[in-house]
């Protein structure tokens, strides 16, 4: 089976409203067992997730956590892409701790889940964050047994076409803007 194929079998498969939060409450799950995130780190692919490091000199790691926090109230994310669907910014803070920090974000409207996380580690005058982000599975949130079905599916790759980049963009966007001035980025393969 392509992938291809299974995308448009699952375009198919109904959604439930916004208004019924479906996607609200099946997503701490396939967070937890990022069935997405499976093939992706057995065979080595790097289609659906996005790592860097960020060397933040000169601030603290409390400060990088508020604006971080700041994620919720972003419209749009930092992209040069001109589709509204990959603009829109729908991120949703899940932990904000001096050393972590995640959220969620969903797709404006299937509420694919892709997940944010930044470890923090201060040392002197520099904090050092290790920010990842990657897609939850295959099947999107306001699916019913989305979880289920992600396992099931996990053995096909998939692509996020840049978004987990796009995530990590807008969030280091987000601590720029507080006024650290230098975010040295460095990417890097998941651990």
């Amino acid at each position: 089976m392509s992938t291809d194929f299974v995308l448009s079998i699952i375009k198919w498969l109904p959604v439930c409203p916004d208004s019924w939060g479906v996607h609200t409450w099946q997503a701490p799950s396939l967070a937890y067992w990022r069935p997405g995130t499976w093939v992706q780190r057995l065979f080595g692919l790097q289609t659906n997730w996005c790592r860097e490091r960020w060397v933040m000199p000169g601030t603290d790691a409390t400060v990088v956590v508020r604006a971080l926090s700041n994620c919720d109230s972003l419209k749009e994310q930092r992209t040069n892409a001109t589709n509204p669907a990959i603009k829109a910014a729908n991120f949703k803070t899940l932990e904000a701790r001096p050393d972590f920090f995640s959220c969620f974000f969903f797709t404006p409207r299937k509420r694919w889940l892709d997940v944010c996380e930044v470890t923090l580690r201060a040392d002197g005058g520099t904090v050092y964050a290790d920010a990842y982000s990657f897609s939850a599975g295959i099947v999107p949130t306001a699916v019913l047994g989305c979880t289920f079905l992600s396992a099931v599916l996990s053995p096909i790759p998939f692509v996020d076409y840049g978004q987990n980049k796009n995530h990590l963009r807008s969030l280091r966007g987000l601590v720029e803007d507080e006024g650290i001035v230098e975010v040295q980025k460095k990417e890097g393969k998941a651990a």
